[in-house]
């Protein structure tokens, strides 16, 4: 999972031994932060996290982004992309 440019996300499928990397699913969302200039000098977003959710082991991203109508959510991503 990286943060890419304009508040888009993407999941990465990485090939093990070649290292080759595809982007597997692309969903809006960011980081995000505080409000501190103690985490990101640049006031840019802060890393996603990482948490499992149902305690199964498998993990979602949990992310910010907005609403149709602009307002603040927070959401989890999970393994295929899509909201859970």
């Amino acid at each position: 999972m990286v943060q890419g440019f304009a508040e888009t996300l993407f999941g990465l499928n990485v090939t093990p031994g070649t290292g080759e990397v595809e982007i597997a699913w692309s969903t809006t969302g960011r980081g995000m932060v505080s409000g501190a200039d103690t985490i990101v000098p640049n006031a840019g977003f802060a890393s996603v996290s990482l948490a499992d959710i149902y305690g199964e082991g498998t993990y979602v991203v949990i992310a910010a982004d907005k609403d149709d109508l602009g307002r603040a959510v927070l959401k989890a991503i999970g393994p295929d992309g899509n909201s859970v």
